[in-house]
């Protein structure tokens, strides 16, 4: 059996995506004004890796973000761990729905397994995020 990968590395600061806010007459636009560009930042570079049509049934989509370092690190120091906002489950909803748009996937409610990660990048090292998709394994369903 093949297996077909996905696998690519969308490079910027990776926006989160899920608070709203309210813009009158009932109408809710997205909190992060980085966004849209974020979004199509991971679209583009998921439509440039993934050849052929949308994967069918359960994925896995494993994600690492990497996260500017903060500019009182010194080049040699280790980044400590990226523990605060945006929260992973925002981010992976954006990457999730960019996947979609992408025809990586049909639709991401078929993403069975996540496996996601954010931290500070290395010195020298891009922010983005790299950004893995395969069918889910028998061994994942139990």
């Amino acid at each position: 059996m093949v297996i077909v990968l996905t696998s690519f590395f969308a490079e910027g600061v990776p926006r989160p995506q899920g608070s709203k806010r309210a813009v009158g007459g009932g109408r809710f636009i997205e909190a992060s004004k980085y966004l849209p560009e974020w979004r199509k930042t991971v679209v583009g570079a998921a439509q440039e890796a993934h050849e052929g049509e949308p994967l069918q049934g359960a994925v896995t989509v494993e994600v690492t973000f990497v996260f500017p370092r903060p500019k009182s690190l010194k080049p040699h120091q280790d980044a400590p761990p990226h523990t605060s906002a945006p929260d992973t489950d925002k981010l992976q909803r954006a990457v999730g729905d960019a996947l979609t748009i992408a025809r990586v996937i049909a639709d991401d409610a078929q993403i069975h397994t996540w496996r996601a990660h954010k931290r500070r990048a290395r010195p020298g090292e891009t922010p983005g995020a790299h950004i893995t998709v395969a069918p889910a394994q028998s061994g994942d369903f139990s």
